[in-house]
């Protein structure tokens, strides 16, 4: 009798049905470890958003002026009309105030609080922030930042050096 090689209809029917079920089941665990990390990404870019406005203050109240502990001004931003702008102060800050801009005076420069986004100068550095404020604390010659980034609550505290 002749060998009888080869795949039937019905058999190839069957590969191609479980063939696919195999491919739908790999592609939900996939997609459930994907939306996982998807989550996690999220978490993190508070963090990272933070991280940021670290970075920018640490950078300043670490320079100061010659035999000064005090190098920074506190105030609100002012809506002009050219856009938000830092008061005029010439003089640091030295008693206990709040406020939601600081201006350093070594550099010039100004980190704020306008329309849910903090600005280093004119630059962006992050968004999604439902609240900011600064508050100079004289006894420790210190400022302390609270802010809250995509609904996470960030506090941290910088002594002038």
């Amino acid at each position: 009798m002749k060998s009888e090689k080869g795949v039937t209809l019905i058999s190839l029917l069957t590969y191609i049905a479980l063939l696919l079920t195999i491919m739908v089941i790999v592609g939900r665990i996939t997609g459930f470890f994907t939306k996982g990390l998807d989550n996690v990404d999220e978490g993190t870019q508070a963090s990272a958003d933070f991280s940021k406005v670290n970075y920018c203050l640490l950078k300043e109240t670490k320079t100061t002026q010659e035999k000064s502990n005090i190098t920074a001004a506190i105030a609100n931003m002012e809506l002009t009309s050219i856009g938000y702008e830092f008061p005029n102060v010439d003089t640091p800050t030295d008693v206990d105030k709040d406020g939601t801009a600081i201006k350093f005076m070594e550099s010039g420069n100004i980190l704020s609080y306008v329309n849910e986004g903090i600005y280093y100068n004119k630059i962006k550095v992050c968004d999604k922030v439902t609240y900011f404020k600064i508050k100079y604390e004289a006894e420790e010659k210190a400022i302390k930042v609270d802010m809250k980034i995509d609904g996470n609550d960030f506090s941290q505290t910088y002594t002038f050096r």
